[in-house]
């Protein structure tokens, strides 16, 4: 029962985290569509390269 809390704060950060994500990343996809080919080809692999190493 010592590490309960430390345990269950991480389990709510990471949710948190989570449902973050889930509403971050169709965001992307709209980003993504709405973009010229030219410039949005190297933005949308910037924001997934960013997005795969900070989740």
């Amino acid at each position: 029962m010592e590490y309960y809390n430390w345990i269950l704060a991480f389990h709510v950060m990471s949710f948190i985290s989570w449902m973050a994500m889930l509403f971050y990343q169709p965001r992307l996809y709209v980003y993504h569509q709405s973009m010229p080919i030219t410039k949005g080809l190297s933005r949308w692999s910037r924001f997934r390269r960013t997005s795969s190493t900070t989740l």
